[in-house]
């Protein structure tokens, strides 16, 4: 009886590390988008590490992929909730930004 509440909250856990881990590489796929978007516009990375790949979404997918596999393989993934976080707030300031541009 143990066995199976012990990994019921292990999959719930994991479950959960999983959704977050999905929310932040959706959301910096979504930040490459308008990053793309606002450059065509004649905006400007200001991101100087992303100068180069800022726009390519599928770059990004992959670095935020590696990041949090990486947490999740340290035993972070409580990490990947506010990285999901901040990057939801770097969206909606995109967003807003992008549209007082046009």
């Amino acid at each position: 009886m143990r066995i199976g509440r012990t990994y019921a909250l292990w999959q719930r856990h994991y479950e959960v590390a999983f959704m977050y881990a999905l929310c932040f590489i959706m959301l910096n796929m979504v930040d490459a988008l308008l990053t793309s978007i606002t450059i065509s516009l004649g905006g400007a990375e200001f991101n100087p590490m992303a100068v180069g790949f800022g726009a390519d979404i599928w770059m990004k997918a992959a670095i935020a992929a590696g990041i949090a596999i990486v947490l999740c393989f340290l035993g972070r993934a409580r990490l990947l909730k506010p990285l999901s976080a901040g990057m939801g707030v770097v969206v909606a300031w995109n967003t807003v930004a992008m549209f007082t541009w046009v």
